[in-house]
């Protein structure tokens, strides 16, 4: 799937859109806003993309993370592993779907 068709279905589904910002390479990532959802490419913007990935700001100390792998968000790279550190209180599913 593509980032853009991504960012279509979730900008116009009635809930998501209310906390969704956007799609995002692993380095582009933006700093942390309390009550946001975004999804991120396991890649950089100079490679092709790879997997997808939910993330979801909670609160000011709190990611909601989701992969269908169920690892951690350390398992995918260092852009994504340093994003997860600046919040204390990091959720992820533990169990692949």
């Amino acid at each position: 799937m593509y980032a853009s068709q991504i960012h279509r279905i979730l900008s116009r589904d009635r809930y998501a859109s209310r906390y969704f910002i956007g799609v995002f390479p692993s380095d582009e990532i933006p700093p942390p806003k309390e009550c946001t959802t975004l999804f991120i490419n396991t890649e950089t913007r100079d490679q092709e993309g790879s997997h997808w990935l939910a993330m979801h700001i909670k609160d000011k100390k709190t990611l909601e993370f989701f992969y269908s792998y169920g690892f951690p968000p350390e398992m995918y790279g260092v852009h994504i592993s340093k994003y997860a550190e600046q919040l204390t209180n990091v959720k992820w599913n533990k169990k692949s779907i």
